[in-house]
């Protein structure tokens, strides 16, 4: 009986720690929902690039504007001290480098706004709660 006894118990003990590595899991993944999507859209959209170029940015700039929006958010608050500082010049040639990428890289760069804006949605929703 104690043989038994011992194997159940070291069974029992297998599977709470399989459990407990799952719940692991589940709150590594829950905590980190945004890191763990946009790597998951940057690693597909780097494998689509090398068949389907378009398919493959689009998914790329998704990732980017996910995992970026911060940093994206915080340039934007110090672009508007830019004009202040630099003057006109230097902010239309800023203007003109941003309209260039956007004629050279559309989806890209149009798909990086829209991983911004998802990601704005729900900074806010989470900001209301």
């Amino acid at each position: 009986m104690q043989n038994k006894t011992g194997r159940a118990k070291s069974k029992f003990n297998c599977l709470h720690y399989q459990k407990t590595k799952i719940q692991q899991a589940k709150e590594f993944i829950g905590n980190r929902w945004v890191e763990v999507g946009s790597g998951c859209l940057m690693v597909i959209g780097l494998i689509l690039s090398f068949f389907y170029v378009w398919m493959g940015g689009i998914l790329v700039g998704l990732a980017v504007g996910l995992c970026f929006y911060d940093g994206i958010r915080a340039y934007f608050v110090k672009l508007s001290d830019y004009y202040v500082a630099q003057g006109l010049f230097k902010t239309l040639m800023i203007i003109g480098m941003a309209l260039y990428l956007l004629f050279i890289a559309p989806l890209f760069l149009i798909s990086i706004v829209v991983g911004y804006g998802a990601a704005a949605l729900c900074h806010w929703g989470i900001d209301k709660e």
